[in-house]
């Protein structure tokens, strides 16, 4: 029987004519350098990030190491969200 992992896994990427969904990756890092890095931005939520170095090694400790991210187990990780024109 299938568990909830192996579900998830089988939606990694969801994409519709508008929008893709998927997790996140190091090739993120400098889009997400870009937002986390200003105070304003994240001003509740977390302390911006101070170099892209930082980016990468919050990307790799927390959304590589549980790639099914908040759906996996609603605790890390996430997903990027792209829009198209």
């Amino acid at each position: 029987m299938e568990n909830t992992f192996q579900k998830l896994n089988r939606y990694r990427v969801i994409e519709t004519d508008r929008l893709l969904l998927r997790p996140v990756t190091l090739a993120d890092a400098e889009e997400m350098f870009a937002y986390a890095s200003d105070e304003e931005n994240v001003r509740w939520t977390f302390v911006a990030n101070q170099s892209l170095e930082e980016t990468k090694n919050i990307i790799a400790s927390i959304y590589l190491a549980s790639p099914l991210g908040a759906l996996g187990n609603r605790t890390e990780g996430g997903w990027s969200i792209y829009w198209y024109d």
